[in-house]
């Protein structure tokens, strides 16, 4: 940026034509000093450009499919993958409430592991008894604090939705016979397998409390 200078001649000049006109009667006035330029006012400094963050899109609501199998698993996906690809989904990692059994009752040998509002079943054997290395056998869904109310079978049907959907959903769908009390147990069959859903019936209407496919046990 260039500042100009006032030029100090033109106040000379004045003071010559103020002295003139004071001595000789009827005398024109003389020029005008010459206007010197204002100092050129520096631009405001612009504030730096501020980045928007841009959020991070939560992940898509698991998909729970027949067979046991979670999103793209495969049948009888090993444990170890699972619980891993889970872990970082739910950001933790399960509770062991069974060490020993997949199921006490049946004395499946295994794990029973549990995050809010879902239980997986491993299994160390495979259907002939024999040891094999351990493998998600089944999944279920519960009516439970801090699950996931996103999360839903491959067809839609969620934790909470009214017992109408389960046959909108799955037209084949059985209800099942001698149900405990205040319970209504569904099973659905298709060329992939199937579900087991219990709808609770607690006076408001019966609604989904229980989804389970693949190695399924009713312990909590």
């Amino acid at each position: 940026m260039i500042r100009r200078t006032p030029r100090r001649p033109a106040r000379v000049a004045l003071l010559a034509l103020l002295a003139a006109g004071s001595l000789v009667a009827c005398t024109a006035p003389g020029p005008a000093p010459v206007p010197t330029s204002a100092p050129t006012a520096s631009p405001a400094p612009s504030a730096p450009a501020t980045e928007t963050a841009t959020p991070t899109p939560a992940p898509a609501a698991l998909t729970f499919h027949p067979e046991g199998r979670i999103d793209d698993f495969p049948p009888n996906a090993p444990e170890a993958d699972v619980v891993s690809y889970l872990t970082e989904r739910l950001g933790a990692g399960p509770e062991t409430l069974d060490a020993e059994y997949a199921c006490e009752p049946a004395g499946q040998p295994g794990r029973f592991l549990a995050w809010p509002g879902l239980r997986l079943f491993v299994l160390t054997t495979d259907p002939e008894g024999g040891e094999t290395d351990p493998y998600v056998g089944g999944w279920s869904l519960h009516d439970e604090d801090g699950g996931d109310p996103a999360s839903a079978t491959a067809e839609g049907l969620r934790i909470g939705d009214p017992e109408e959907r389960i046959t909108e959903l799955y037209p084949a769908a059985v209800r099942g016979e001698g149900e405990p009390g205040g319970e209504r147990w569904w099973y659905t069959r298709d060329d992939d397998g199937g579900y087991t859903v219990v709808a609770p019936d607690e006076g408001a209407g019966a609604t989904v409390g229980a989804i389970a496919s693949g190695y399924y046990c009713t312990a909590g």
